[in-house]
C-alpha cells in the first residue's frame, strides 16, 4: 500500500502543532532517526524487536546487541564503570603502566619474572643452605658450613702477619723455633758464678771464681803451689805425709832446736 505526501504551505513555529491525518497505524516501512525530531515516549511504542532496542529507563527487558550500537557507551551510562584488582581500582579506559598490586595471596609467580632485590624485611623465616650457591667458608685450611661452629679451629697461620705475642698461649718447642733468639730479646742474657759473669754465648776458659764458700773441693784437683800467705795457722805434723825436703824450707829463721838431730838436717829432712 502506498501513501501520499503531506504538503505544508506555511512555516510551523515551535508553539504550533502540525496535525497529519489519515496515516494508518499499521503502515509498512520504518521511520529513520533522521526523520525523528525529539524523542519517542515509551507509551507511544508498541513493541521493539530485540535487534532494534533503544536506550531508555523503562526498557529493561532484553539486550542491545553490538551491531545496534552507534559510537561508544560513556562510562557514566554503565552500572559498573571500573574494576578493582590487587587493591587497585581502575576506571574503564584508564592506564597504569606500573601498578602496585598487592600480591600477598598470589601463588605460582615465577621467580624468573622477579626483578630488583629482596631486603631482609621481605624475607620470612630463613633460607636453607642447600638453596645457596656457596654454603660454607674456608679460612686457613679450615672449612665451616654456615650455621656450624668450630670453637678451636686449627688455622694454618703460615702466611699470617702481625699476630700479637700477647695472644699466644702454651709453650714453643725447639722444633718450632727457626734460627736463634738474640740475647737482647731475653730477660736475662748472662750468668754469674763465684763473682765471674759470662754473657750467653761468651767464653772464659780460666774464670777466677771466688771459692771462699765452696766445699768438698778435692785436693787431687789442685794445681800449682800454695804460698805461706795462703796458709792460715800451722800444719800439724800428723797432716804431713813423709817429710818435707830441706830444699823446700825457707831458712830465714832458726829452725834448729834440741829435738832435731844433726844427721837429719844433713840428710835434708826433718
Amino acid at each position: 500500500m502506498a501513501y501520499g505526501s503531506v504538503k505544508v504551505d506555511q512555516i510551523i513555529t515551535s508553539t504550533q502543532t502540525l496535525t497529519v491525518d489519515n496515516i494508518p497505524s499499521g503502515a509498512a516501512g520504518s521511520i529513520t532517526n533522521a526523520q525523528l525530531a525529539g524523542s519517542i515516549t515509551d507509551a507511544k511504542l508498541n513493541t521493539i524487536s530485540t535487534a532494534n532496542k533503544v536506550d531508555g529507563a523503562a526498557l529493561t527487558a532484553g539486550s542491545v546487541i553490538n551491531t545496534a550500537l552507534a559510537g561508544s557507551i560513556a562510562n557514566s551510562k554503565l552500572a559498573n564503570s571500573n574494576i578493582s584488582v590487587g587493591g587497585l581500582t581502575f576506571n574503564l579506559g584508564d592506564t597504569d603502566a606500573t601498578p602496585a598490586f598487592n600480591l600477598s595471596d598470589a601463588t605460582d609467580y615465577p621467580t624468573s619474572s622477579l626483578s630488583g632485590t629482596i631486603t631482609n624485611a621481605q624475607l620470612a623465616g630463613s633460607i636453607a643452605n642447600s638453596k645457596l650457591t656457596n654454603s660454607s667458608v674456608s679460612l686457613g685450611g679450615v672449612t665451616v658450613n654456615l650455621g656450624a661452629t668450630d670453637a678451636t679451629p686449627a688455622f694454618n697461620l703460615s702466611d699470617a702477619t702481625d699476630y700479637p705475642t700477647s695472644s699466644l698461649s702454651g709453650t714453643i718447642t725447639d722444633a718450632q723455633l727457626a734460627g736463634s733468639i738474640a740475647n737482647s730479646k731475653l730477660a736475662n742474657d748472662s750468668v754469674s758464678f763465684g763473682g765471674v759473669s759470662v754473657d750467653l754465648g761468651a767464653s772464659d776458659a780460666t774464670p777466677a771464681f771466688n771459692l771462699s764458700d765452696a766445699t768438698n773441693y778435692p785436693t787431687s784437683a789442685l794445681s800449682g803451689t800454695i804460698t805461706n800467705a795462703q796458709l792460715a795457722g800451722s800444719i800439724a805434723a800428723s797432716k804431713l805425709a813423709g817429710g818435707i825436703a830441706y830444699s823446700k824450707l825457707s831458712l830465714t829463721g832458726n829452725i834448729v832446736n834440741a829435738d832435731f838431730a844433726s844427721d837429719a838436717l844433713d840428710a835434708g829432712t826433718y
